[in-house]
């Protein structure tokens, strides 16, 4: 295991856009509400050119709008110039910290090769010749590991816990690597450097059907994981996108295609005033595990995250082979729902694409977005993805086109993520399903969860462990006298 060099750098985390106005709900001249008005003002030809704008930064910029270079730096600015020219206030908050910026896995299976992706954070390796060892269990405890898993790399299933927790626990175990396989999308993280930690990788829940279909003894032939680190009011409606990129490739629909939305959505609603007060997040460092939004809500005050009524997180709007999804908040298909209100949210975003007689489906609710702090800080979040690595079922390609079997998007992490392929269509039906939500959550948040509501439902909690621990400590010191 050999960790490569690390540097720091000094990075912003967030752009924070205020709306100029919050006084009324209705237009003056035309009370026309806004969350019925807005999506209608949503223009494609703006987003088009917001998106050719950041493809513009990337191509004068090595190809990239990573976090740290040159191509980031633009992309903040033209962010912070397109949202004052419309009148918003715009605060920039800046911090410095360690953040990982490449990653390849090479995996080889009795001579296949298998798409890989590195978990974040995890130490680099070059193993060759290991034997590949099934573990039937969630392997979060040490010994739940087989002892052949000694000098061997172990494939084990996702959830359960952490995947920091089964790397330490496979580490435990005397296993040289593990690979964690799973149907959830996006880039699973290990939270940080920990010594613990073994080279950790995931692949697909269908390649781990393949591997457990193959005959005789299972060897990983190559299991290369490189990584290289890189120096890193009481009403409130929150908007958050990250602004990054991945290190070799432009970014266009992750995700240009966010900031692209939310910047034509705020020139259209500087048109109107809220009774809301409604805020813009544009984060960076999101690709090395949403830095941006874990500094800020880390950093800020607890009284300015209780006015934070909800949190809405929108990320790759535009996936080639997409389909419209909205985070399941209720937790009816995923049984993971998120902090309460998140499904009031979801219903909005919801009626959004009924609005457009748009079909959607819901996507699983795995912190892997920035909307994740603020479901650790039991704030409500909702949001839309239209897919990155996740592969499109047949019911979906019923509902949107495209090919079943698929990934949402092949180019996921890729060069080849750019102007030329971005779903235009997707891309505008979420823009249109957002502008609802921020609409009438402009208006007012009176059937969503009340901030009271939620401080007491987290007091009493605390209050419960309290006194549970109280009669534990009683009952021990009466028994022992």
């Amino acid at each position: 295991m050999e960790l490569t060099h690390s540097l720091w750098s000094l990075v912003a985390t967030a752009l924070l856009a205020f709306t100029p106005m919050a006084e009324a709900v209705v237009d003056n001249c035309t009370r026309v509400v806004v969350s019925e008005t807005l999506p209608v003002l949503i223009n494609s030809d703006s987003v088009l050119t917001h998106l050719q704008s950041l493809q513009d930064v990337a191509d004068s910029c090595g190809g990239s709008r990573r976090t740290g270079t040159q191509g980031h730096a633009q992309t903040l600015e033209y962010i912070k110039d397109h949202l004052s020219s419309q009148g918003y206030y715009v605060e920039v908050q800046h911090f410095e910290g360690l953040m990982q910026t490449k990653s390849k896995v090479t995996l080889v299976v009795n001579d296949e090769l298998y798409e890989a992706d590195a978990i974040g954070w995890s130490p680099s390796s070059n193993l060759t010749g290991r034997p590949l060892i099934f573990v039937n269990a969630t392997g979060c405890r040490t010994i739940e590991y087989p002892k052949e898993a000694l000098g061997g790399v172990v494939l084990v299933a996702g959830g359960g816990c952490a995947p920091s927790i089964k790397s330490i626990a496979a580490g435990g175990a005397g296993a040289d690597a593990i690979i964690v396989h799973e149907p959830t999308e996006l880039s699973p993280s290990l939270g940080g450097l920990d010594d613990r930690h073994i080279p950790s990788a995931r692949i697909s829940e269908r390649d781990a059907r393949y591997i457990q279909d193959l005959e005789g003894p299972l060897w990983a032939e190559v299991v290369e994981i490189s990584t290289e680190e890189y120096g890193d009011e009481e009403n409130t409606l929150l908007v958050g996108t990250h602004t990054d990129s991945v290190s070799d490739s432009a970014g266009i629909n992750d995700n240009a295609s966010g900031i692209a939305s939310l910047l034509e959505i705020a020139t259209q609603l500087a048109k109107f005033k809220t009774n809301s007060r409604v805020k813009f997040a544009f984060w960076t460092a999101a690709e090395p595990c949403l830095l941006g939004s874990r500094h800020w809500v880390s950093t800020a005050y607890e009284e300015d995250l209780r006015r934070i009524r909800l949190y809405l997180d929108v990320n790759m709007l535009g996936s080639p082979n997409g389909a419209l999804r909205i985070y399941d908040g209720n937790g009816t298909e995923f049984q993971n729902p998120g902090p309460r209100g998140s499904g009031h949210a979801e219903e909005t975003l919801a009626r959004g694409f009924d609005a457009q007689g748009a079909h959607y489906k819901r996507a699983e609710i795995s912190n892997r977005s920035d909307y994740a702090p603020f479901f650790d800080a039991h704030i409500p979040i909702a949001g839309l993805f239209s897919g990155a690595n996740g592969f499109k079922t047949a019911d979906e390609v019923d509902m949107f086109g495209g090919q079943a079997g698929f990934p949402y998007d092949s180019n996921y992490h890729q060069p080849e993520d750019n102007m030329e392929n971005i779903n235009i269509t997707a891309l505008m039906a979420n823009t249109k399903a957002l502008a609802h939500a921020i609409g009438t959550y402009g208006h007012g948040f009176e059937d969503l969860l009340a901030p009271s509501e939620a401080g007491r439902y987290v007091v009493t909690m605390q209050y419960l462990i309290f006194v549970s621990q109280v009669w534990i400590l009683y009952w021990v010191v009466s028994h022992a006298l």
